[in-house]
């Protein structure tokens, strides 16, 4: 990528500064699931036409090589045409893995290093593309007219402004493309996917439903995503060729032990360093119904009702399980946490073990 323009083409007035720092921040948090892309990428060319005063702006993200529509839903017949020209661009040898780009012929010579698209549905149309190993993006501004005071060396250095956030905007809608990362999503095993920074990149099935009726789900992510960063810190220091090293993390819950396996994942799998997290779960030794009876007080049904709550069992669950109405086993829950003097089932197989 050439140098930028003068820094005299960067004057910000109070009120584009403000816009600049919004657009830059929404750079940095790309959505992470497909169904935020829309609302995302709606938002971005707004912020984008406010910041460039240009009528029709837009941000496109695709599958590196593929001239397919963007995985963003296209929000105008700019974008689409965004979506196609950056795939274009991106799918070719020749063309450099990143450029700024111009409709038609630059008339300024600062702007002859610029790729020159053709000028078809948008003579006034510039911005720029990054093709990354698996996802590629692309973000411009459309024009009213050739003599727009941003259509030009002015327009170029306000994006040079945004094109290093763009790069990582890029590299964290990975979990939006489809690749290596879908496959982790569709194996039988817990696992789940963080790069270097900690940021989840996807989890499996399985990993989704071991944690699905723990209360403390939230503090084995937190602990997943460290432990994570510990893993790919620990593999940059390692030397070129990093052992796959497997780091242990133990964490017990109100209701279970998890056993957290962080390695590192190869550099060639994914376009930033990123680390595997295998989750193991197991629940300590809960109690006999007849010792609950006798501690607790409780009666034979609450010591079942109690003992599939400790397991994480739902009320709909239970009363499948034990072929009882929902009501009936709201009634028996809420004479087991009057007992146990509790307030909530979170800490009901604290309670049990500790009675036990």
């Amino acid at each position: 990528m050439n140098a930028f323009p003068a820094d005299s083409a960067l004057a910000l007035a109070n009120h584009e500064l403000q816009t600049l720092q919004e657009v830059q921040q929404m750079l940095l948090t790309p959505p992470r699931r497909v169904a935020d892309a829309d609302a995302w990428s709606r938002h971005a060319g707004r912020l984008l036409g406010a910041l460039f005063d240009a009528p029709q702006a837009a941000v496109s993200l695709t599958r590196t090589g593929l001239a397919a529509p963007p995985v963003f839903p296209a929000a105008g017949s700019f974008a689409s045409w965004l979506g196609q020209a950056a795939a274009a661009l991106s799918s070719t040898d020749t063309h450099p893995r990143e450029a700024f780009f111009i409709t038609g012929p630059p008339a300024d010579p600062q702007l002859a290093a610029c790729q020159v698209l053709a000028e078809d549905a948008f003579p006034c149309a510039m911005g720029f593309y990054v093709a990354g190993t698996y996802c590629s993006g692309a973000l411009g501004v459309a024009f009213e007219k050739p003599q727009s005071p941003l259509f030009g060396v002015s327009g170029l250095a306000r994006l040079g402004l945004l094109l290093p956030l763009f790069r990582a905007c890029v590299t964290r809608s990975q979990p939006l493309m489809p690749g290596p990362l879908s496959l982790f999503e569709k194996l039988g095993e817990p696992l789940a996917v963080y790069d270097g920074d900690g940021a989840e990149l996807c989890r499996s099935r399985a990993f989704r439903r071991l944690l699905k009726n723990d209360d403390d789900a939230g503090r084995v992510c937190e602990a997943a995503s460290a432990l994570a960063t510990a893993v790919c810190l620990h593999a940059a220091t390692d030397g070129a060729v990093p052992a796959p090293v497997v780091t242990t993390h133990i964490l017990r819950t109100t209701g279970a032990r998890y056993e957290l396996h962080g390695s590192p994942l190869p550099a060639h799998l994914l376009s930033v360093p990123a680390a595997l997290i295998h989750l193991r779960r197991s629940r300590p030794r809960l109690p006999a119904p007849a010792q609950l009876r006798t501690r607790l007080g409780l009666t034979t049904r609450e010591a079942e009702v109690a003992l599939l709550v400790a397991e994480g069992l739902t009320s709909k669950e239970i009363a499948q399980r034990l072929s009882l109405s929902a009501n009936t086993v709201r009634r028996h829950g809420e004479k087991v946490l009057e007992k146990l003097g509790l307030h909530a089932r979170s800490g009901v197989a604290l309670a049990l073990m500790r009675e036990g």
